[in-house]
């Protein structure tokens, strides 16, 4: 179970900066009357990276737990 919680939020964390990236390449401009544009990949991407960062910092902490008691 650890191994798909680590592929998750290393997938996760790849799709945000996928997202992000996306959003500031090609689809964030200024029209003629000053208006912001942007599509839902900025928010798409942001909670993507935020959901695989918990994931990866949850995988982290049941490595570490499950090493610190195997020891003991």
């Amino acid at each position: 179970m650890k191994n798909k919680i680590f592929i998750t939020s290393i997938l996760l964390i790849i799709l945000g900066v996928i997202f992000v990236f996306i959003e500031n390449t090609f689809y964030q401009y200024l029209d003629e009357e000053g208006f912001l544009h942007e599509s839902l990949f900025l928010p798409l991407g942001i909670f993507s990276l935020i959901i695989g960062i918990i994931f990866f910092i949850l995988y982290c902490c049941i490595k570490s737990y499950k090493r610190f008691f195997k020891q003991v």
